[in-house]
């Protein structure tokens, strides 16, 4: 990582003293990343500019020749003289019809590239620094062979920004919106401190068809269709997330017979059938390694609101992350 982190260094410098000698280096520069990545990264067109990089059509493969990622085109705008400063300054980086397909195989391995999970224990003589990351009209597709689990996503465009430095310091944004393929949308919008870790925001699905993550939810129960929606208006501060939740479940068809994330079925039908959808209020809450939730009790309190019933089994007492509702992946 530190290696690759200094020859790209280099090649930067390479560029300024082009400019001095008014030389082409865009080719030079094009062979070095690809040998300093072992071919794993590879650019059909490099173009070079005082004020920005721009890559065409570039491709990234993990094993067995997998494309695990491609971009139409990358722009990256540096400050190419920070580097006399021992910093390595970019303005933006913004990515143009990228793409990723994460693959899991038959065997339980995952298709990523091996620069992605390497660790370096040496520290890095040059500062880094970012402040803009944005991407359009990406897309993202998980294929798990193993549970036979396709999920993919269109129409993605993400911005994150910082005054000073993404993922470090300063005030700063982060915006995504994402459309699954099988009907729904993803929407997020936060502003916070990227150097405290504090942010709030709102964290939206929108009109999702319930199939797409029926492998997710626990219970052996079967759904025949169904349209879900969930609102949040989340903070997170320094790692721990409070996010009050509102889900919307229409148009719910399911088996009478079998339980879907702790509730017997024909019980959830008899919700949808008195008022057509389940609304549910429930909170999310703790470190993002370790989520909790109330989820099963509001849906408690729910059926016995609703239908005059109260429910003691199959509910227990949440102690474990989603542990009643989701399966663990």
């Amino acid at each position: 990582m530190f290696k690759n982190f200094l020859i790209i260094s280099f090649a930067i410098l390479i560029i300024i003293i082009g400019f001095i000698l008014f030389f082409p280096f865009e080719s030079f520069i094009k062979k070095q990343i690809e040998k300093a990545f072992e071919s794993k990264i590879l650019i059909k067109e490099l173009k070079i500019s005082f004020h920005k990089i721009s890559a065409k059509d570039v491709y990234i493969k993990s094993q067995n020749e997998h494309v695990f990622s491609k971009v139409k085109e990358i722009e990256l705008k540096p400050y190419f003289f920070a580097l006399f400063k021992k910093r390595l300054d970019i303005k933006s980086i913004y990515l143009v019809k990228p793409s990723v397909t994460l693959v899991r195989t038959k065997k339980n391995i995952w298709l990523i590239p091996d620069f992605f999970s390497k660790n370096s224990s040496q520290n890095q003589s040059i500062e880094f620094k970012l402040k803009s990351l944005g991407a359009q009209d990406g897309t993202f597709l998980l294929k798990d062979e193993i549970k036979n689990l396709k999920i993919e996503l269109f129409n993605i465009n993400l911005l994150i920004k910082s005054t000073d430095s993404i993922f470090k310091s300063g005030q700063g944004v982060i915006t995504a919106s994402a459309k699954f393929k099988d009907g729904g949308e993803l929407l997020l919008s936060s502003e916070g401190d990227f150097n405290t870790k504090t942010f709030k925001g709102i964290f939206t699905l929108k009109n999702l068809n319930i199939l797409t993550i029926k492998p997710f939810l626990k219970g052996n129960a079967q759904i025949k269709k169904g349209i879900l929606s969930l609102n949040s208006n989340f903070i997170l501060n320094n790692n721990y997330i409070k996010a009050p939740c509102q889900l919307t479940v229409k148009e719910l068809e399911v088996e009478p017979r079998g339980v879907l994330m702790g509730v017997m079925a024909p019980v959830l039908i008899k919700l949808i059938e008195k008022r057509g959808e389940i609304v549910l209020n429930f909170n999310v809450w703790g470190p993002s390694n370790n989520l909790q939730t109330d989820f099963e009790e509001s849906l408690k309190r729910k059926i016995s609101e609703e239908l005059g019933m109260k429910v003691f089994s199959p509910f227990q007492n949440l102690t474990k992350p989603f542990q009643s509702i989701i399966k663990k992946y």
